[in-house]
Formats: structure tokens, sequence, C-alpha cells
């Protein structure tokens, strides 16, 4: 995941897995405000713009080879799209929807003008594997609008189908593989997927493991581990 970061001190392009692991700043020097950001993700390409410095770049995944796209044009950039041969891009000084040349920054268009304050910029898609059902949304202070024409490649995560199998909590390795956690206060249990409390302070009515995490008695001896050690599973109990 990129993400940009307005430290007065040492803005920056920063990205990380979606873990939170590996964190790193791609883009640290000629950057003052990076309001936009948005991946190509077909030519892999990262692009970002500079509401202070007023300009649109484009850089590979890891930052380098940046290219500075615009430098007149973009006055105040909010928000980028990239489809296609072109960047889409919200403009809060000339309350515009702009499109150019995703290579080079030339041939630019105004799509929109007079658009009160436009804020962010997103394509859409029924069908993200498919080129139907195409649009380009802006949002502003005053309403949300729509024009023809833009597709992004969409992303697949494993947490989003039935929490990745994870009782809790669901989050992503390095390689988007689920990981499952569990809320505070609890553990998980054999298996990796499935969590019971954590809690050392045993009422009457519940069973002990052998970690001295509680459960209730009527999850023991069921033919399923809901102690960490499978303690409640354990035949000399059952």
């Amino acid at each position: 995941m990129y993400w940009t970061n307005w430290n007065s001190h040492s803005p920056s392009v920063q990205r990380a897995y979606f873990t939170g692991f590996d964190l790193e700043s791609i883009i640290t020097t000629n950057i003052r405000m990076p309001n936009a950001l948005t991946l190509d993700h077909k030519a892999r390409k990262l692009y970002w713009g500079d509401a202070r410095l007023d300009k649109i770049e484009r850089a590979e995944y890891d930052g380098s080879n940046r290219i500075i796209l615009g430098k007149v044009t973009p006055q105040h950039p909010f928000d980028l799209a990239v489809y296609g041969d072109y960047i889409f891009w919200t403009d809060w000084v000339l309350h515009a929807v702009i499109r150019a040349n995703k290579y080079t920054g030339d041939d630019w268009v105004w799509l929109r003008k007079e658009v009160p304050r436009p804020m962010g910029i997103i394509a859409v898609a029924n069908d993200t594997t498919d080129s139907y059902n195409q649009v380009l949304t802006w949002e502003s202070h005053v309403g949300l609008y729509m024009a023809d024409s833009l597709y992004v490649q969409g992303f697949s995560n494993a947490c989003l189908v039935l929490n990745g199998g994870c009782e809790d909590i669901c989050t992503l390795d390095a390689a988007g593989e689920p990981i499952c956690s569990c809320f505070p206060g609890r553990e998980l249990i054999v298996g990796g997927t499935r969590c019971a409390s954590s809690d050392t302070n045993c009422t009457a009515d519940s069973f002990r493991c052998s970690s001295d995490a509680c459960i209730p008695y009527h999850l023991t001896c069921d033919g399923i581990g809901h102690c960490a050690d499978s303690s409640d599973e354990d035949t000399s109990y059952c």
C-alpha cells in the first residue's frame, strides 16, 4: 500500500505491505505537499500531485525514474486517477477536472469547468475484469459527478471473503495471505483461525486450560480444540 505524508519537516511518499511490514519512504526530495496519489497497475507506475509545488510526477513503484509530467497547468492538484493513456485530476485553483497524456503530460483537456472545490476522483466499474460500465467519478463539496470511461484493475483481498477464515481479526502478510489474530483478552487456539478467552480468572462455570486460559464448559470435549493447547479435548479429561 502507498500513501502520502504531509509532515512539514519531512514530507514524503511512503509504502509498506498491508500488514505494515517493511515501511519505507520512497519519495523524500523536491516534495512539499503530496496530495494526489494513484497507481497505474498495468504499467506498474506511481503518480502523485504536489499541491504546494504545483506539479504532477510519475515514478516506478520503488520511487526511481522520477519524471515531472505537468508543472504549469496543475495549480493545486487534489486527487488523481489513471486509465489507458491518460491521467485525470481535480484542481482546487482551476476549479476543474482535467485530463492529460500520462506519458508526457501534454494534450490536456478540460473535462469539466467551474466545479466548486473538486475533491476525490476515482475509477469504478461493476466488473473490474472487463471494460463495461466504466465511469469516471469525482466529488466536490456540493455533490458527486460522473463522466464516461475509466477503469482501474481490481485487487483481491483474502480478508474480504469470510474474514479470511478468521474468527476475530484478519490481516495480510507480505505475500497477501491471511493471518488471524484475536481481540484483546482472547488468544488463538490450535488451527490458528479461532479464538478463546485468555482470562485467567476462571469462573465456576468455566474450564481452565493448561495454559491458564478459560473457556465455557460447554465447549469442552466437542472434538474441537478451543484451548490454545487443546487441553479441553484431552482424553484423560473427556
